[in-house]
């Protein structure tokens, strides 16, 4: 039968709060009480027995369909997981935390006044641990303090009539949230709201449970418990984990990469990385609802991680190696660790600035496919001194053989001149040795690559690659010598291939004839820049050498004249000029007597026409 003092069922009430505040109504000071008088079995109701609820529909009045949508039903899942199913959604006894009774001070003051002394009641909201903001007044809730026997625990009216007065306190002293979307989802997927978000195929407990625990890690760093955090940080932890989880598999795979980003050790491993969430996540390993976020994480550490195939993470092993550190692949390889720091580094897996001696935290991690296979590479290499000496030549042409891109060095590093794959060099000597014709002796001019270049003033470098292309008619190795050393060319032949282009101008030699002059005479006139020369190479022999232009010749014979020029013209001996020269007072340039007579020719305006003097007879017929 119905009761004569009942209440209606109020927007988002669960079915114990309303027998809490029939219970008042009708006058009862504790619910059991009630409960017992009306034959209403209370912990059976407040466990969501089908027959208690239909009691309670039948004594008031209120429909059993309307009762159930906000009924919370305790049930067993496979497995002996036990739940509460609420709204259809499944949470666990720590999520749906009925013993802490959390209030909106607005709510309940506002339920006073518009349904009586009887009317405030509990909303199912305030009993979901992650919801902590009213969305209708945005407030913080209230938490109130703990029952005292005999008041029981789900006796949630009883509860706010004993906590009156704190209640009345808080809405003088608000704490003002605007509610986040996480709490907003929470509340509309209670009301039965569906969204276009894939979270809703993921059990309500594991999107609110994870946007806390992930979010803490982001906002307070991996030091920061669940247990320690405050209701304000619990919070602000659930809005940035939502919103990572909202966004799928990227969100949260940024959100992780945000948190190691700002690791607290160099290069730590993610246990330390992620403390606090990383445990908590390894102990829902055995829960599969947490499958995609573990999976995800799991995915994360693999691929951002230095974890080895067959490591275990989360429950399940690494399928395959992703990276390395120094530590991990100093253990795959038997190398001395200095070196080892060193090819990492030169094979750019370094972080920061490089120091004299690298610690392993400078190293860094680094892709290990790519690390393994080149240092692989380098387990067999040889050094320079090593190189050189199995081709067979000095260092110093080693490397202007490198320079030119003769010699590949497997690696060059700061503080190591290069490391050389023993094939490599094997592959360069055939290159050379095998176009090359064995001899006993050298005859002739065939003589050893070095001397020949050396003879005819050519680089090295310019004679190899003719050699590597085939443009040399001979080339030669001796069989008593080993390697590159081995070498010989034909000097006449490296001769025709670099000559150059025919001399502009005259040699000293030339000059001389041409001036009548001796040798110490060129030689002066050149240094004292009588003449202009200039340094050029002879096109054949490569020698350096000095050239006279044309024009400096002509310029030098516009204003000087030697004597012996001047006999040659009229046709005596140099001294007969020099004589009458004397005679009448005109004297050569100012120079040591070792050097042949030049005269100024201004001075000798007027003096000599052609082969004669201007007045007299010719010097021919003279007898001086």
């Amino acid at each position: 039968m119905q009761l004569g003092l009942t209440l209606p069922l109020r927007p988002a009430q669960t079915t114990t709060s309303l027998v809490t505040n029939i219970a008042a109504f009708n006058g009862s000071q504790y619910v059991q009480d009630f409960s017992q008088d009306m034959r209403i079995n209370w912990k059976g109701l407040v466990k969501g027995l089908s027959e208690e609820l239909d009691l309670v529909s039948k004594l008031s009045g209120v429909p059993r369909e309307q009762m159930d949508k906000y009924a919370s039903r305790l049930v067993v899942e496979p497995g002996g997981r036990k739940s509460f199913v609420v709204a259809e959604q499944y949470l666990s006894n720590r999520q749906f935390a009925r013993g802490r009774l959390r209030v909106c001070p607005k709510c309940i003051m506002e339920d006073k006044t518009r349904f009586g002394d009887f009317g405030p009641y509990t909303r199912v909201y305030w009993h979901v641990s992650s919801i902590r903001t009213c969305p209708e007044h945005q407030v913080a809730l209230l938490e109130l303090p703990a029952a005292e026997f005999p008041r029981d625990i789900h006796d949630t009216f009883g509860r706010i009539r004993d906590h009156w007065s704190l209640i009345e306190a808080a809405t003088r002293c608000l704490e003002f949230r605007k509610p986040s979307s996480f709490e907003r989802y929470q509340i509309k997927r209670l009301d039965g709201q569906k969204s276009r978000n894939r979270l809703d195929e993921l059990p309500f407990e594991i999107v609110a449970k994870t946007s806390e625990m992930l979010g803490l890690v982001c906002a307070f760093g991996p030091q920061k418990a669940f247990s320690t955090a405050s209701d304000a940080e619990l919070a602000e932890a659930g809005r940035l984990g939502f919103e990572a989880l909202r966004k799928g598999k990227q969100g949260i795979e940024a959100a992780l990469s945000g948190v190691q980003s700002r690791s607290v050790g160099f290069r730590s491993g993610h246990y330390t990385d992620f403390c606090h969430f990383a445990r908590w996540l390894d102990r829902r390993t055995h829960d599969e609802r947490y499958d995609p976020i573990c999976k995800i994480y799991r995915d994360f550490v693999f691929h951002n991680y230095p974890i080895g195939q067959g490591e275990i993470v989360l429950g399940k092993p690494c399928p395959q190696r992703h990276l390395h550190s120094f530590a991990t692949i100093a253990k795959e390889f038997d190398i001395d660790p200095f070196r080892l720091k060193n090819l990492l580094w030169g094979f750019g897996f370094g972080q920061g600035m490089r120091t004299r001696a690298l610690s392993p935290c400078e190293i860094g991690y680094f892709p290990a496919d790519e690390s393994e296979a080149k240092i692989r590479e380098m387990l067999d290499v040889v050094d320079r001194v090593e190189a050189a000496r199995r081709l067979n030549i000095n260092r110093p042409l080693f490397d202007r053989l490198r320079k030119i891109g003769v010699i590949q060095p497997a690696a060059t590093f700061e503080g190591l001149k290069g490391l050389y794959q023993p094939d490599h060099l094997d592959e360069v000597l055939a290159r050379f040795l095998n176009r090359a014709e064995p001899v006993e002796d050298l005859i002739g001019k065939q003589m050893d690559i070095g001397v020949a270049c050396n003879k005819a003033k050519v680089k090295i470098e310019h004679v190899i690659p003719l050699i590597l292309d085939g443009r040399l008619e001979w080339l030669g190795r001796q069989k008593s010598v080993e390697g590159l050393a081995a070498l010989a060319v034909d000097l006449e032949e490296i001769l025709d291939l670099f000559e150059g282009p025919p001399l502009q101008g005259y040699t000293k030699q030339e000059l001389k004839r041409l001036l009548r002059v001796n040798d110490p005479t060129i030689t002066h006139l050149i240094q004292e820049k009588y003449i202009r020369a200039q340094k050029t190479r002879h096109p054949r022999s490569r020698r350096p050498m000095s050239i006279i232009p044309h024009e400096a010749y002509d310029a030098f014979l516009k204003r000087y004249v030697p004597l012996g020029i001047l006999a040659h013209q009229i046709g005596t001996q140099a001294k007969h000029v020099s004589s009458r020269l004397e005679k009448l007072s005109v004297d050569p340039i100012q120079i040591a007597p070792r050097f042949s007579k030049i005269y100024e020719r201004e001075k000798l305006d007027g003096l000599i026409e052609g082969d004669r003097w201007a007045s007299g007879p010719s010097l021919q017929t003279e007898g001086c």
